[in-house]
């Protein structure tokens, strides 16, 4: 919408310098009569007088290249909010993902805690408490992987809205 509004007025500006100024003019006139015969002439210096006085198309340049001005800032300031949108939504993917990842790998290392503390419980070298303590961390450490999996579906698809393409084509 910018860009087409900044062409309208490039055009705009263009059309000031061809549109002809108001002129005074007078000219010779020449005619037969219907038989043919030499006719009556009349002659006379021909006469053409632009009436551009005072500036004026200096001041109609002026008026055009205002818009022009304007919308060439409008579609500076709108690409420099999709630009900031992009940006943002790359960085909040790129956060979303590495949280994941990391939530993946203490998942890893909480469910080998949890194996091991199991092995000690049998082993009777563990207490029932500190395995339901590993196991509640581990169930905690899960749903914490459940919700950066959601906060980085949530980022992928605010990152597709900024590109303006389809979720899955990221």
């Amino acid at each position: 919408e910018a860009w087409a509004a900044e062409q309208g007025a490039r055009a705009d500006l263009r059309a000031v310098g061809l549109r002809q100024d108001p002129g005074l003019s007078a000219s010779v006139e020449h005619r037969l009569n219907n038989l043919g015969e030499a006719p009556a002439s009349t002659w006379g210096p021909t006469l053409d007088v632009p009436i551009t006085t005072a500036g004026k198309l200096a001041i109609r340049q002026a008026e055009s290249v205002a818009p022009l001005k304007e919308s060439h800032h409008q579609l500076v300031r709108t690409a420099w909010r999709v630009r900031i949108s992009l940006r943002s939504a790359l960085v909040e993917w790129d956060s979303a993902e590495e949280q994941e990842w990391a939530r993946v790998r203490l998942v890893q290392s909480r469910e080998e805690v949890l194996d091991l503390m199991e092995a000690h419980l049998d082993a009777d070298e563990a207490s029932e408490p500190e395995v339901e303590q590993a196991r509640a961390e581990a169930e905690a450490t899960r749903l914490s992987l459940a919700s950066a999996r959601q906060a980085r579906a949530v980022a992928r698809a605010r990152l597709a809205k900024a590109l303006g393409v389809p979720s899955v084509a990221l």
